[in-house]
């Protein structure tokens, strides 16, 4: 089963980068693209995401409770915080919270394919789809 990856930035030029470098990684991946987050949208949809990409800069203050809102609700969703406007707090924050990558933009492609490379990795037992590892 291919991997799902929500790509959440309000730079539409920035994830349409992102989403060609999931597809190089997996060219399977199904790759969606939102402006922002909406945690209950994210909640009812009926195929929930594996991975969430996101530039939390268009939430500006309630971006680290977003972030928390959605581990909370989808417990399994790796979060790679793709960071355009890094702040101390986020960066704190990002140590301490369940996140499998942290990058700060401007990152070079070669830096994003390797963070976004163990994150989606997929590995297939008996027909069901392992976890993914965390970095």
């Amino acid at each position: 089963m291919a991997v799902h990856v929500l790509i959440v930035d309000a730079d539409p030029s920035a994830a349409i980068v992102t989403s060609a470098v999931v597809k190089r990684i997996a060219s399977d991946a199904i790759v969606e693209h939102e402006l922002s987050l909406n945690p209950e949208q994210l909640r009812q949809q009926a195929i929930k995401p594996d991975v969430l990409i996101i530039d939390p800069a268009a939430h500006t203050f309630r971006a680290l409770h977003l972030l928390r809102q959605c581990q909370e609700d989808l417990p399994a969703l790796r979060v790679v915080v793709l960071a355009s406007a890094p702040t101390p707090a986020l960066r704190t924050a990002a140590r301490h919270l369940d996140i499998a990558a942290y990058l700060e933009k401007p990152a070079s492609l070669a830096k994003l394919m390797e963070k976004l490379r163990g994150v989606l990795a997929v590995h297939e037992e008996g027909g069901q789809r392992a976890p993914l590892p965390l970095l």
